[in-house]
């Protein structure tokens, strides 16, 4: 990341320590930048339940928070969720799919 402008990107597309966007050299540490959603499946929250799940079948939230933030009257900090079939078929604790959630 770097700290003038604010830009991210891949440390293994950088060419030295300078950021393309801006010319500065002050970068942030390389870290690891995690794509999936953590969650538990079950009541308990434990190492043995974990389950990950792809972001982009969850990209409508993201897109849509400006609208919903403007058309529903609320002030931030609200929650906001999604209802549907988008993790089906998405936990799988082994080699198949062991439950299905809907």
């Amino acid at each position: 990341d770097c700290k003038n402008c604010k830009a991210r990107f891949r440390a293994d597309q950088l060419e030295g320590e300078v950021c393309p966007s801006c010319g500065s050299s002050n970068l942030t540490e390389a870290r690891a930048f995690n794509l999936m959603f953590k969650t538990f499946v079950g009541p308990v929250e434990s190492e043995d339940n974990v389950a990950y799940l792809r972001p982009e079948t969850a990209q409508a939230i993201f897109v849509q928070f400006k609208n919903v933030l403007d058309t529903c009257r609320k002030k931030v900090p609200f929650g906001i969720c999604q209802i549907g079939k988008a993790f089906r078929n998405e936990i799988n604790p082994r080699n198949y799919t062991f439950r299905s959630r809907e």
